[in-house]
């Protein structure tokens, strides 16, 4: 099944999917600029998720435990990602954040053990990447450490913090 939101919708409120499990595409348009907390968590066979460009903020576990999503997109005019937002995505491999995003909440990418890659806009003021690695934009603060990453890895000597989680789950890392 697929839900397509009205051109004219400008917000998707709290827990409005919540647990639709056969819910495979989502299609939300440039008008809305919002989706709740928990507004498609558990809907687990989101295969294709399409977000517009008026996006402005993704609430708290908005897309938690969407388990067959893959691959991830977030507009340029997304200003804020909540806390654990994309958490439990066990199938999500790549990310890619717009140049809009200035607050991106505590383990918003946990518990995704397919997780390869996040990259960031170089255009963003306040996140980068670097090797697929999320930081804060001066690469003082790591965020979050892919989980299927292989190999050693050397934490660049600008860090001063690691948030919580960061490294959760990494099975392939060895030093």
């Amino acid at each position: 099944a697929s839900a397509s939101i009205p051109e004219g919708v400008t917000c998707i409120g709290d827990s409005a999917f919540y647990g639709c499990e056969v819910l495979t595409d989502v299609n939300i348009p440039n008008s809305v600029e919002r989706i709740g907390n928990d507004a498609f968590r558990y809907c687990h066979a989101i295969k294709a998720l399409t977000l517009g460009n008026g996006l402005k903020t993704i609430g708290a576990r908005a897309f938690d435990a969407c388990l067959s999503l893959t691959t991830l997109t977030i507009p340029y005019n997304v200003e804020s990602i909540g806390d654990a937002a994309f958490g439990a995505c066990k199938g999500l491999k790549t990310v890619s954040i717009g140049s809009g995003a200035t607050s991106i909440g505590t383990r918003v990418f946990n518990t995704c053990p397919s997780l390869e890659e996040i990259m960031v806009s170089p255009e963003n003021p306040a996140y980068s990447s670097e090797d697929g690695v999320l930081f804060n934009k001066d690469k003082t603060t790591l965020i979050k450490y892919p989980t299927t990453k292989t190999g050693d890895y050397v934490i660049p000597n600008s860090v001063t913090e690691i948030d919580h989680a960061s490294f959760s789950d990494c099975t392939g890392l060895t030093a």
